[in-house]
């Protein structure tokens, strides 16, 4: 690839990727209204200050990913010009996607050694940007938060109080509808 082609290909793909992260931005705001918007999750979603403290998360849910070193490394992992960038890029993206899980504290990965004895409500909020974060990339994937935790349980390794609240507000919160209907559907289909 000559080096005229190479910058257009580039510039191509750095605006897919531009796309795709502002798309992923919006569908966190939407997954925010729809737990904003969930009757089961008044018990969380009505107290003013972990509103605060979570429309100040969803409106920095994932900057960091702006930011050059992060972008281009992103940008190459999934929208690179060519095999080659990707193959060469490998190890850099390993680095960068540890580093940024372990400093945005949405990831479940990033609070492994939260102590349970410190549980708060910042714990609460990052656990529930976790969860909208499952549910922004859900609707990409055609799938719920509870389709990301029962397949992931088993690695998920979180203080027990997280873990409660995390089932807590997926079980009988936002996926309680999509889980009854679900299990209804199952039932049907064993009849059969």
């Amino acid at each position: 690839m000559n080096i005229i082609s190479k910058f257009f290909k580039t510039r191509q793909q750095r605006k897919a990727f531009r796309k795709f992260l502002d798309k992923h931005k919006k569908n966190i705001l939407k997954a925010y209204y729809e737990m904003l918007n969930c009757q089961d999750l008044e018990w969380i979603m009505q107290d003013p200050v972990m509103l605060d403290i979570l429309w100040e998360r969803v409106l920095t849910h994932d900057d960091s990913k702006y930011e050059e070193d992060e972008f281009e490394c992103y940008r190459k992992h999934y929208f690179p010009i060519d095999k080659k960038e990707y193959i060469e890029n490998e190890k850099e993206f390993e680095e960068v996607w540890f580093r940024h899980i372990h400093n945005n504290d949405h990831h479940w990965q990033a609070r492994t050694d939260w102590e349970d004895e410190y549980f708060d409500i910042n714990t609460e909020a990052a656990c529930l940007e976790n969860i909208i974060d499952w549910l922004a990339v859900g609707y990409e994937l055609n799938d719920r938060p509870i389709d990301y935790y029962e397949a992931h349980k088993d690695e998920i390794d979180l203080p027990p109080k997280q873990i409660q609240f995390i089932e807590r507000c997926i079980y009988q919160g936002i996926d309680k509808d999509y889980i009854e209907m679900r299990d209804s559907i199952y039932d049907v289909w064993n009849r059969i």
